[in-house]
Formats: structure tokens, C-alpha cells, sequence
């Protein structure tokens, strides 16, 4: 298990796990969903690694709230800002090749005193945050922008994609009653963050439109909604990586954008064997097993089967019988290259179909559509 640290207020440190049970749940509404650009993307597989590493400015203003909750200082601030990011830096290095870099003024739009801050509360923490950027950091400074807050869970990025673009890049907040650890830093800051880098969500509890609704329900990667719809959680937090689609988005998003620091990467990217195709008879499990060679002999390789298909998917129309949409939940990567469908345990037990499945069961069925 992956274990992380955390500064907690004064000088105490908190050491957990995603497994501990110190990942709490929260509700969360992320508001980004009415912005949604219409776009059609092509969902078919292509390679996302261009050996490079690209370098982002990050600007994040800390409401009052959010500074007194940390300690009150702005130093306070900076550490629990900067464990933020580190986190999320964690994951966007690892599935994007992406890294955040917190813009040398920051402390320049830290507040520590409610009456005096500029922020009036959630609905103003998007457009009062860009203008504290663009008149304190500097549209030039910055590439992209955060706020902070500690209030009413729940978030916005504005904008689909608006890194790098001038007055709408620094229009996203995170707000939560507990701003720290994996469910703020992942679930609801990352969460934002991919939205301003080109993701739209990926959860099929109801229709969006994106053609990107890849994950059954609420879906379970970091563009879902883990936990917190009313009747369609896969599982009570989201997992700390991208679905593919998210992936591609964003990398997609990215190379057209001008703005960031190109940085070569010598590592190489692992050479991947194309799996034959097949005719799955209906009502029939099934296995994927894949197949890849590293020129770096010493680094280690990590597997994830992720179903593509566009489509409504809730708890109640889950089942061998849905006529689209994504009858398996992703699972995050393992080093095993073969994944089971559905799992082995189900197959062993000739339970392979699955209907109005509980949050934290399988979410896997083979279907017996022709």
C-alpha cells in the first residue's frame, strides 16, 4: 500500500494510507458539468507518450478559511498547499507526464483574515480567484490557477481546457470541509484540475454528452464521481489515477496549448504488443492478457484493462442485458498483465452476471447481448 505524509496544524505530521481508513468521504458537487464544450473525440486506442515532461506554473490563492483551518499563517498555508501538490503531483507525473510548480509569489494571494479577504463565498470563489491572479500574480506569470477553500464541498474549473488561456485559467476552485489528504487532493482538487487541462467526466449515472462516459455508474478513476451520487457509487472514494479517455483528452488538449516548459525525457516508453481481436460469445467470461517489453531493464510494468464504450450506465440498468455503455468498472494498474472478466473469485462460483450491484461489489458482468 502507498503511504503518504501530511502536515497537520503545528508541528505535527500525519502518516496514512489510502487503506487506513483516514481517506474520508465527503460529498462533493462539481459544478463544472454545466460548462461542457461540445466536442467529439475519437476514443480509439493510439500511443499518449511523447518523451516528454511538461512544466506548469500553478498559482493557488488560499482563502481565509482555508489558512486558519491550516494554522492561520501563511506559512501554514504554504505547507498544506504544497502537500497538495505534491500528491497531485504524484499522480499527474505518473499518467501524464504532467508536474506543478507553485508560482514564486504565491503568498501574495494567501489570506489569513475572513473580513478583509476578497472571497464572498463559493459562488465568487471562481471569478474573485481569477481576478486576484491576474491582479496580483499576473496573466503572464502563471499557467494555471486554483483556490483553495475550507466551506461547502464542491468545485469548479469554468472551464473545459482553459490552461494557458489568459482570464479563464485561474477560474477554478476546490472547497471542502476537510481540505487535506487524498479525498481533497484527488477526488476534488486533481478532479478540477483535470477539467482545466481538457478532461470531461467520465461517471454514466445520467447523460452529459461528451462521448466520454466510459465508467459504469459513478464511476471510480479520478474524472467519476466515487461516492458521492445518490444511488450509483461504484466505490466510496475514486481511485488515485486517469481513465484512458481522461488521459488522451488531456494529453490531447496539451499539445495544442503554448504555454509551459518542454523538458525531454530520456526514459524510454515501454513497446506494447496489439492483443488479436475476438468474438466473445455472449453469456461467456472471458481474459485479456498483455503483452510488453521495456528497454529500461529496471523499470517495472503496470497493466489496466479499461473498457471504451460511450453510454448511460446506473445502478439500476447495470446488468448483462444493458445494450450500452461499460459493463466492467475500471480497476487501478497491477503489475499482473492478465485481467479476469469478470473477476476469478465470481468465475469460480459460475457468478459472471451481475444486476443492481452495491457500492463496493464487482460492477462486472458479461452481457448476453447478441
Amino acid at each position: 500500500a502507498n503511504s503518504f505524509i501530511q502536515k497537520a496544524p503545528g508541528d505535527q505530521y500525519v502518516l496514512y494510507s489510502r487503506e487506513s481508513g483516514a481517506v474520508e468521504k465527503m460529498d462533493f458537487v462539481c459544478a463544472t458539468k454545466d460548462k461542457v464544450l461540445s466536442q467529439i473525440p475519437d476514443l480509439t486506442a493510439k500511443p499518449v507518450d511523447g518523451q516528454v515532461l511538461r512544466k506548469y506554473r500553478l498559482a493557488v490563492s488560499a482563502t481565509a478559511e482555508y489558512t486558519i483551518e491550516h494554522g492561520g499563517s501563511i506559512s501554514d498555508a504554504l505547507a498544506a498547499i504544497n502537500a497538495t501538490v505534491t500528491r497531485i503531483n504524484e499522480v499527474f507525473e505518473t499518467d501524464l507526464a504532467v508536474t506543478l510548480e507553485l508560482v514564486s509569489d504565491t503568498d501574495k494571494v494567501i489570506y489569513t483574515d475572513e473580513s478583509t479577504d476578497p472571497y464572498g463565498g463559493l459562488s465568487t470563489l471562481g471569478s474573485v480567484g481569477q481576478q486576484a491572479f491576474t491582479d496580483e500574480i499576473g496573466e503572464e506569470n502563471y499557467d494555471i490557477g486554483h483556490v483553495f477553500h475550507k466551506g461547502p464541498n464542491g468545485g469548479n474549473a469554468g472551464f473545459i481546457g482553459a490552461i494557458c488561456i489568459d482570464n479563464r485559467k485561474g477560474s477554478a476552485y476546490s472547497s471542502s470541509q476537510i481540505p487535506e489528504g487524498d479525498t481533497f487532493d484527488l477526488d476534488f482538487v486533481a478532479h478540477e484540475m483535470g477539467h482545466q487541462m481538457g478532461a470531461n467526466h467520465t461517471w454514466s449515472y445520467e447523460l452529459e454528452g461528451t462521448l466520454v462516459q466510459v465508467e459504469p455508474g459513478s464511476g471510480s478513476t479520478i474524472m467519476g464521481y466515487a461516492g458521492i451520487t445518490e444511488n450509483d457509487n461504484v466505490t466510496p472514494n475514486g481511485d488515485d489515477y486517469f481513465h484512458y479517455v481522461s488521459i488522451e483528452q488531456i494529453i490531447e488538449t496539451l499539445r495544442l496549448k503554448n504555454c509551459g516548459e518542454i523538458i525531454p525525457i530520456t526514459n524510454n516508453p515501454p513497446v506494447v504488443s496489439a492483443v488479436d481481436d475476438y468474438v466473445i460469445p455472449k453469456s461467456t467470461a472471458f481474459i485479456l492478457t498483455g503483452s510488453a517489453t521495456d528497454p529500461d531493464i529496471d523499470d517495472v510494468l503496470t497493466y489496466a484493462w479499461e473498457q471504451v464504450d460511450n453510454g448511460v450506465v446506473t445502478r439500476a440498468s447495470f446488468g448483462p442485458n444493458n445494450p450500452s455503455g461499460a459493463n466492467f468498472r475500471s480497476r487501478p494498474p497491477i503489475t499482473d498483465p492478465t485481467r479476469y472478466f469478470p473477476m476469478l473469485s465470481r468465475v469460480i462460483q459460475a457468478n459472471i452476471t451481475q444486476e443492481n450491484p452495491d457500492q463496493g461489489s464487482a460492477w462486472e458482468t458479461v452481457s448476453d447481448v447478441e
